[in-house]
């Protein structure tokens, strides 16, 4: 199994700080065009999983740069908030066979 941290983890660092508030002007733009490559990334890689690929689609969908979505800033915390949770409930899925393996060996 090779690393998926470089794929999952970034979008989850940038979604919590838009959801703490922006750090500079055009984080947004920023934002919205990193998320959306990260979620086709995400697509391809779980290609195979029809859920993931289905809700990364979702999350391309809402976050893409070029057909942009008016929302209040308080839905849009709760969307970055929502889409990083993805990001992580994936990461745990990702390596919960390992962790598995991992204590039934003895911590080796």
């Amino acid at each position: 199994m090779n690393n998926p941290l470089w794929i999952y983890v970034p979008p989850v660092v940038v979604l919590a700080i838009a959801a703490i508030g922006a750090p500079f002007w055009g984080f947004f733009l920023f934002l919205r065009f990193f998320v959306s490559i990260f979620a086709g990334i995400s697509f391809f890689r779980d290609s195979g999983n029809h859920f993931w690929c289905t809700l990364w689609l979702v999350i391309f969908i809402i976050f893409n740069p070029f057909f942009k979505m008016a929302a209040s800033r308080g839905i849009w915390q709760v969307v970055d908030v929502l889409a990083a949770m993805c990001w992580l409930v994936r990461i745990g899925w990702e390596f919960r066979t390992d962790f598995r393996g991992f204590f039934r060996k003895g911590g080796r």
